[in-house]
């Protein structure tokens, strides 16, 4: 039913490394945790083509109302030549307007911030790819295809995006 008659489903059992996704957790919360003036320092505002970066609360607008969580965006940091030749590199041909956003760099935080924060969430990245890998692997099978169908030229370019998401306590007068 998953991806044939709706489009979500849930992956349990998946294998991605317990404790590399616990790590995640905690580093996420150490870095929410820091003042407003510190995760600024990684804010999105100077470099919205780059769309990387921190996002305070309520920058986020879903359906003309702004969204009570903070963000930090990171997405697969390509260099040209990773790029070139390939579909992404096609793709920048086409539309150089996207060259920023393809080719951008991720604001971390700083290491004194939050020790580990960049390592820890590079090998969560590695864990995601694995487990989407995977993912397709199955969808594949499920579809009566070769196992690899997807890796074949569809998937061999990976060009991941992850929002970090912190919800901090909103009071609500009113509700509830």
């Amino acid at each position: 039913i998953a991806c044939s008659e709706c489009g979500f489903f849930y992956v349990k059992n998946h294998g991605a490394d317990k404790d590399v996704c616990r790590q995640a957790h905690e580093v996420a919360r150490q870095f929410f945790a820091l003042p407003g003036d510190v995760k600024m320092k990684t804010g999105i505002a100077a470099d919205k083509d780059v769309g990387r970066g921190y996002q305070p609360v309520g920058k986020n607008v879903t359906k003309g109302r702004p969204d009570m969580h903070e963000a930090l965006d990171l997405m697969v940091e390509k260099g040209r030549e990773e790029v070139e030749g390939g579909s992404l590199g096609a793709i920048l041909k086409r539309h150089p307007e996207l060259t920023p956003l393809v080719l951008g760099r991720n604001k971390w935080p700083e290491e004194a911030d939050v020790p580990g924060f960049k390592e820890c969430y590079e090998r969560y990245a590695e864990e995601m790819l694995k487990l989407g890998e995977s993912v397709m692997r199955g969808m594949a099978a499920s579809l009566g295809l070769e196992e690899d169908f997807f890796a074949k030229g569809l998937t061999n370019e990976s060009f991941w995006v992850m929002r970090v998401i912190g919800y901090p306590p909103v009071d609500v007068e009113g509700e509830g």
